[in-house]
């Protein structure tokens, strides 16, 4: 069994729709629609799983980037392993895409260069966003597209491509150069230009923005970006913990939101570990010390002595009077002693002496049988795509 992967799939593509456009290439093994497990809304993508490898292959040479639903569709082979695509080998990236260069144009153009197992120019809805990915079988052939197309002129647009670096090499360099700080605690009577004024003695500054409510008033909190790295440093360290209109600011690198949670959660939880609450709704129970165990806990032949403050348990001489006189006064309520006979109160002392009952039996009856329910098989939708024309790049 062979397995291809189909991206960029419209929210309405069902099951057969997709066994109607794969069926003519082979026999199909199963397809499977990924959903979303609680709003079962497509997630835009599907696999295809063909019974012979050749079939699968003649899939993906023949209607790759084919249009379903108004859609160009993007097969690939499915990739199991996570790692090859985290590793970044054979992977390039290409900026500065004129938006009329699609997926299948970008296809098109580096596939004289080797094998190709992915292809992607990423989107949204105004379309191109001027950047794409194309990720090789082997790194030779990722270099020799770099070496070959860096800096060439893609539809009259100088382009430019580089080896793919993962998340965590883009965020070490990130994490080592910045220029974007954040300020806080300088109270409400701060503006942009008063800020402003603070933040470029430090060096040159791009961008000032104190953050404001309905009424414009400040919020307390602002941001400044700094030309330089040496400068941001610069103002983060000798900002950081002074007095500004007679209150003390902080100052530290401005991070995006999650990025900021993914560095305060590991402090969080082991804060949170030191920190022993017992769950809602749970009892515990409290132990008294053992250096105040005697005072619980009198010897033998000692008397307790009251706590300090405790309020003693006494009743008035007229209460107990009322009580006695109550009790008195109150008649006794008597039942007949023949009434009920000595077995009645406890019926299973006389179960053995009453006669049992035979079991009716049923002649030539067999046992209920399991009910076997067969699987009513999906139906499909039968919309055919129409095939785009192919597009190529100018260069």
């Amino acid at each position: 069994m062979a397995s291809l992967y189909v991206g960029d799939l419209h929210h309405d593509v069902t099951e057969g729709m997709l066994y109607e456009k794969f069926s003519p290439a082979g026999a199909i093994h199963s397809i499977r629609v990924c959903r979303d497990r609680i709003t079962w809304r497509s997630l835009g993508y599907a696999y295809v799983n063909f019974q012979q490898p050749a079939d699968a292959e003649c899939a993906l040479d023949t209607m790759n980037f084919d249009v379903i639903k108004g859609r160009p569709v993007r097969i690939m082979w499915t990739q199991h392993d996570p790692s090859l695509r985290e590793s970044g080998v054979g992977n390039i990236f290409i900026k500065n895409l004129e938006k009329s260069i699609d997926s299948e144009a970008l296809y098109n153009t580096f596939s004289v260069f080797g094998k190709i197992l992915s292809c992607k120019v990423a989107c949204d809805e105004n379309g191109s966003k001027g950047y794409g990915f194309v990720h090789f079988e082997t790194q030779e052939a990722a270099e020799r597209a770099i070496e070959r197309l860096d800096g060439m002129l893609f539809n009259d647009q100088k382009v430019s491509i580089s080896r793919f670096k993962t998340r965590k090499e883009r965020e070490a360099k990130q994490g080592a150069q910045f220029t974007k700080v954040y300020i806080k605690g300088f109270g409400e009577d701060m503006d942009d230009e008063k800020l402003k004024e603070v933040c470029s003695k430090y060096g040159n500054t791009i961008s000032i923005r104190v953050m404001t409510n309905h009424s414009g008033k400040s919020r307390g909190f602002g941001f400044a970006r700094f030309e330089k790295h040496e400068d941001a440093q610069k103002a983060l360290e000798e900002l950081n913990g002074q007095e500004l209109n007679g209150k003390q600011i902080y100052v530290g690198r401005a991070l995006k939101k999650v990025k900021r949670q993914t560095q305060l959660k590991p402090k969080f939880v082991s804060n949170n570990r030191h920190q022993h609450v017992p769950p809602s709704g749970s009892f515990m129970a409290v132990t008294p010390r053992a250096q105040n165990r005697a005072a619980h806990h009198p010897a033998a032949g000692q008397r307790a002595q009251p706590r300090p403050g405790a309020r003693a348990q006494k009743r008035s001489p007229w209460l107990a009077t009322a009580d006695a006189a109550a009790a008195a006064a109150a008649p006794v309520r008597r039942f007949p002693q023949d009434k009920y006979a000595a077995g009645d109160h406890n019926p299973q002392q006389h179960m053995s002496d009453r006669p049992s009952v035979p079991k009716p039996q049923v002649q030539d009856q067999e046992p209920l049988a399991a009910s076997v329910f067969a699987a009513v098989p999906p139906q499909e939708d039968n919309p055919a795509g129409t095939p785009t024309n192919k597009h190529k790049i100018v260069i």
